[in-house]
């Protein structure tokens, strides 16, 4: 059976990492196009790379990754069975169409792959629902909380 490693806690689950998209035509870039019903959103896209053959040692997979044309990252060479997961900052499309490229390199021998990706949608709010002090609160009452229960495990032997 076939495990993806991944060091991370953010990983999707290992079903989706067992397997990848290539492109069908092994010269072509691997395609992810959706449309845009706002041209101003920004979007966050998460990649999930893990190679998944035994490659010979004369194959080579490597790639760049194009965010509506523009170089987002690259060259990439996934890691056998190990995942890499990629995140940049928000970014906008070109009007209502959005374009992410897996293109291989001049040395590359195989296509790119990709074995799972995510796109979420920044939610801009115009006015904050918080006040700017409340994290001060939430940190503070984390703090207490670790500091009771540390007090606990060092004054008894019942679990949590």
């Amino acid at each position: 059976d076939l495990d993806v490693f991944s060091s991370n806690k953010y990983a999707p689950p290992q079903d989706a990492l067992k397997n990848a998209a290539t492109p069908t035509n092994a010269s072509a870039p691997l395609k992810i196009e959706w449309s845009s019903a706002n041209p101003d959103a920004q979007y966050y896209l998460y990649t999930h790379f893990a190679e998944l053959q035994d490659l010979q040692a004369n194959e080579t997979r490597e790639f760049n990754i194009l965010w509506n044309g523009e170089n987002y990252y690259g060259p990439l060479t996934p890691g056998k069975y190990s995942l890499t997961i990629l995140s940049r900052s928000p970014r906008t499309c070109e009007g209502v169409r959005c374009s992410v490229q897996l293109i291989r390199t001049n040395i590359s021998t195989l296509p790119p792959l990709l074995n799972a990706y995510e796109v979420y949608t920044v939610i801009q709010f115009p006015q904050s629902e918080t006040d700017e002090s409340d994290g001060a609160h939430v940190t503070f009452f984390f703090q207490f909380y670790a500091f009771l229960l540390y007090s606990r495990a060092l004054n008894t032997d019942k679990p949590f």
